[in-house]
């Protein structure tokens, strides 16, 4: 970050973010000099922020330059952003017309902050009207998104090069001696070098890893993959051995940011999702429990306990209110709790205990509300019915204890008035039905998902049908694919080794790098001569079209090369394609007016047979 270029400007308009300072005895010398530090209202960073402003500039009606002090911090701070996103020439105007000017790539731009309620639509036009060459609000070019995204990525530093450190540590008493990549959430590799620079590149590398394991296991370039996990399915596409990605880039914790991720369809929808029974309806999740199944290993006391529990009345059923539903303790340590929640949490120990005996041994009520609390604290961790326990009556999946299972479904199967396999046969088809309507909502982009849901809840004499390959992965996913192939008409595949596709997507990552080049004319008045090629940390001048052109290939590929040399690719282990696109107006009779080229590098390590 140029943080030097941002404190010089800072200095010049008498404002600085404490972010730009650098030590104590900088802030120290701020005081010295006459700033003060004050708190505005900051709309880039969503909330307080503390800065420091010299009093020689604050009027004493509390305006700073004829602006209001939270508008004048704002344009400061954008304005400090743009100079550590690359812009050039970043200016504070306050004029009428445009608060921060800048440059990019040759080309000016104008940066106007306005509340939304201060100007009607009028005004803004004539804002942007008399403005500078380009107007754009920060918000297109992601300036709050980059924002954010440097401070998550701040943030992970430290954690990764913990992490990272121990592995290195221990692969290295263990006497290997291996090049260490990590994989990325855009589906390929980095070295590790890259990675510890930007950890936020690799948050999303699981699902990231399952869709490559699925391409690689199923031998298919261009396929839809459905990974089913315990506690949610992910879906999402490889199109000739590229993952598909989000335009959007990844999304942390609601935060956009401008990362590279694969595009991804998520529902809660696992092995380990939550199957209850209210006022005659299934639910399945969206909560993650332990199956019955697992339980009954885990707790040597459980089956037993799971056979007397009584049947709640009707009424009184909802999520945490089940005839098989369980709690044991998590282990960590509790906070700040409500009464109710401490007395119930108190009661709740190593074994898994049911609601009646929570209620006898605290003697009053036990509310759902109070169990949801200390669940969303992670104190309690629940037991109940799953699909993995409907796979275990039905005999398709049976890792687990069946008894436990099938005892469940018999429980809760009479509140349905089923059998119990009647029962299981419901959960299984609900889970590939859900599996269909996101694989759907994820392909068919733009189509709201009720209308999916219409259809394939409806009786209609249609069936969808997708004209590309779909692969499931996942423990028990050969299960699900006979009643998938029911709601939809494809291709579906359960590869070997499908339980460890995730495992295997890590191995075979390959190295993709994506390298764009800007070609301009300097002057419009000229274009014949004098071209600009705008490349990754450099802006370099020649006389000639052509020349521009081939340097600019030249450059694409060394730095696709290096790349993919970092990451123990090279030879004919990469392959480079060039995507040349030009822009010219009719009539234009000179060399193009835009070139676009984007250099492609796509490098493949082999596993040993």
């Amino acid at each position: 970050m140029k943080i030097s270029e941002v404190l010089t400007l800072a200095k010049e308009n008498y404002i600085i973010f404490n972010e730009w300072v650098e030590g104590e005895d900088q802030a120290y010398n701020l005081q010295m000099l006459g700033y003060k530090l004050f708190q505005p209202q900051n709309i880039i960073t969503r909330g307080n922020v503390n800065c420091w402003i010299h009093e020689g500039i604050i009027k004493e009606n509390g305006l700073v330059k004829n602006q209001s002090l939270d508008h004048y911090s704002t344009v400061m701070q954008l304005a400090g952003i743009l100079i550590q996103m690359g812009f050039e020439n970043v200016g504070v105007n306050h004029s009428d017309d445009v608060d921060v000017s800048a440059e990019l790539h040759g080309e000016t731009y104008g940066f106007e902050y306005e509340h939304p309620d201060s100007h009607n639509k009028t005004e803004i036009i004539g804002k942007k009207q008399r403005g500078l060459l380009k107007f754009k609000h920060p918000q297109e070019l992601g300036a709050y998104e980059r924002a954010v995204t440097a401070f998550l990525n701040a943030q992970l530093i430290p954690i990764t090069r913990q992490f990272v450190q121990s592995i290195i540590t221990d692969i290295k008493e263990r006497g290997i001696n291996a090049r260490l990549l990590m994989l990325k959430c855009d589906g390929s590799v980095v070295g590790i070098t890259d990675a510890l620079k930007k950890p936020i590149e690799t948050i999303f590398s699981g699902p990231a890893a399952s869709l490559v394991g699925a391409s690689y296991l199923s031998g298919l370039g261009t396929c839809a993959v459905i990974d089913v996990g315990g506690t949610s399915t992910d879906i999402s596409s490889i199109c000739m051995g590229v993952p598909d990605l989000s335009e959007e880039g990844a999304v942390v914790g609601g935060w956009k940011t401008r990362v590279k991720a694969i595009r991804m369809e998520t529902t809660a929808t696992g092995g380990d999702s939550h199957i209850w029974i209210m006022n005659k309806g299934l639910f399945l999740g969206p909560r993650q429990v332990v199956p019955l199944a697992v339980a009954a290993v885990q707790y040597t006391g459980f089956l037993s306990n799971l056979k007397r529990t009584p049947t709640p009345v009707r009424e009184d059923l909802c999520e945490n209110i089940q005839p098989t539903k369980f709690f044991v303790r998590s282990g960590y340590p509790a906070g700040e709790l409500s009464k109710a929640e401490a007395d119930v949490l108190e009661v709740i120990g190593d074994e898994p205990i049911s609601v009646p005996e929570i209620t006898t041994l605290i003697r009053k009520d036990c509310h759902s509300q109070t169990l949801d609390s200390l669940i969303k604290k992670r104190l309690v961790q629940a037991i109940g019915f799953t699909p993995t326990d409907a796979l275990h009556v039905l005999g398709e999946y049976t890792a687990w204890n069946e008894e436990a299972s099938r005892i469940g479904a018999e429980r809760l199967s009479r509140l349905m008035r089923m059998t119990s396999v009647e029962f299981s046969t419901a959960v299984k088809k609900r889970v590939a039905r859900n599996m269909a309507l996101h694989l759907l909502s994820y392909i068919l982009t733009g189509v709201p998902e009720t209308a999916i849901a219409k259809i394939l809840d409806g009786n209609y004499p249609a069936k969808f049908k997708l004209d590309i390959p779909v692969v499931l992965l996942g423990g028990p996913v050969r299960a699900h694919r006979k009643e998938l192939e029911n709601f939809v008409e494809a291709e579906i595949l359960v590869p070997e080794h499908a339980e460890v596709g995730n495992a295997v997507g890590a191995l075979v990552g390959r190295g993709i790098k994506r390298v764009e080049i800007l070609i301009r004319p300097a002057s419009l008045i000229s274009p014949d001569k004098d071209f600009l090629v705008f490349t990754p940390g450099s802006r370099l001048r020649f006389d000639a079209y052509v020349e521009a052109l081939e340097t600019a290939t030249e450059i694409g590929k060394k730095l696709v090369e290096d790349y993919m040399k970092d990451c123990g690719l090279s030879g004919n282990q990469v392959e480079i394609s060039v995507e040349k696109k030009t822009i010219s107006p009719d009539g234009w009779n000179h060399p193009p007016m835009e070139t676009s080229l984007l250099v492609m590098g796509v490098g493949m390590r082999g596993l040993p047979t």
